[in-house]
């Protein structure tokens, strides 16, 4: 499939409005909040970037994540591992769609971990332990 035809905006833009079809609204939201941000990266960080072709995992992809990290104000981790899954998804779809990517650009260790809480009830089972151990000390 040429590439040369149409902008980056727009191939991501299509690729979204295929998803209409299949996702919840607000599920696109996200969908369209990733592209538009990971083609305004690639302008100002890369404006040399014009196909999905030239993109690289270093510096284009690599970079990306360091981006989502240093926003102001920070994003945490949950939502940094939507964003990157949601980037994955749609560079997928490209891809079997005929539009030449290299393999690899987003991988599984990418993605942040996300936070591990304790259930309530062991906590609240620690934490009245621990303030006991504390009053007799």
């Amino acid at each position: 499939m040429k590439q040369s035809r149409h902008t980056l905006e727009q191939i991501f833009q299509a690729q979204v409005d295929n998803l209409t079809l299949t996702l919840q609204p607000f599920t696109i939201v996200k969908y369209q909040y990733v592209a538009r941000y990971f083609v305004a990266y690639l302008r100002a960080e890369f404006p040399e970037i014009c196909r999905l072709s030239q993109l690289r995992r270093d510096p284009h992809m690599l970079g990306f994540f360091r981006w989502l990290c240093e926003l102001r104000p920070p994003i945490g981790n949950p939502t940094r591992r939507q964003r990157l899954l949601c980037l994955r998804r749609l560079l997928d779809d490209l891809a079997a769609q005929g539009h030449q990517l290299q393999p690899g650009l987003i991988i599984p260790e990418d993605l942040p971990t996300l936070p591990e809480y304790l259930p309530n009830s062991l906590w609240l089972k620690y934490s009245k332990e621990l303030a006991i151990k504390t009053f007799w000390l």
